[in-house]
């Protein structure tokens, strides 16, 4: 399977990009803001399949035009910028960089901070926040399910759970994509 995934130098990008280079059979492609400090972090990169990607720019393109499975990690968190507008620029440079790219599957590894706590059940008409990070993604998100026909958005809490071992959400997901079952 080719995978691409847009982030890959972020926090939750780096993690499943690093987990997914582990199953040879698949190709794995990443977008990253600093190729260099990606390939000296990750030097098991296949240097000729990292993308230097400004998601802000006005001309984003990409050479490789089809994959099976598109993983987008890229947005700006708390700690990084107080500036949570960039992410509606990001989803746009995403929809930029998707053009003209054929892929059969799209997800958007979004937030929980969407909700206006991290405890209980969730549902879709139960969305609260009034943080402005939360805000920020759900408008992303918005920008994304108005663009493409299918998107799948998947709100993560914990991502790295209590204890970084083989039942956290990113090795999960990572088994199943390596594994072709649903997520």
């Amino acid at each position: 399977m080719k995978i691409l995934i847009i982030g890959s130098s972020g926090a939750v990008g780096s993690s499943i990009y690093n987990e997914l280079i582990k199953n040879k059979t698949n190709k794995i492609y990443g977008t990253v803001r600093n190729k260099a400090s990606f390939l000296k972090a990750y030097p098991k990169a296949l240097k000729k399949n990292i993308f230097e990607i400004d998601l802000k720019a006005d001309n984003i393109r990409l050479n490789h035009k089809n994959f099976d499975i598109v993983i987008s990690a890229a947005a700006i968190t708390p700690g990084k910028s107080e500036d949570f507008e960039d992410n509606k620029f990001i989803a746009k440079g995403i929809i930029k960089l998707l053009k003209g790219i054929s892929f059969r599957s799209f997800f958007f590894l979004s937030t929980g901070s969407v909700y206006q706590n991290s405890f209980g059940d969730k549902k879709e008409d139960a969305i609260k926040t009034s943080s402005g990070y939360g805000l920020s993604i759900l408008e992303y998100e918005e920008i994304l399910k108005r663009e493409f026909k299918k998107v799948n958005i998947l709100r993560l809490f914990y991502v790295y759970g209590t204890k970084n071992n083989d039942k956290t959400l990113i090795s999960t997901i990572r088994k199943k994509i390596c594994n072709k079952q649903n997520i």
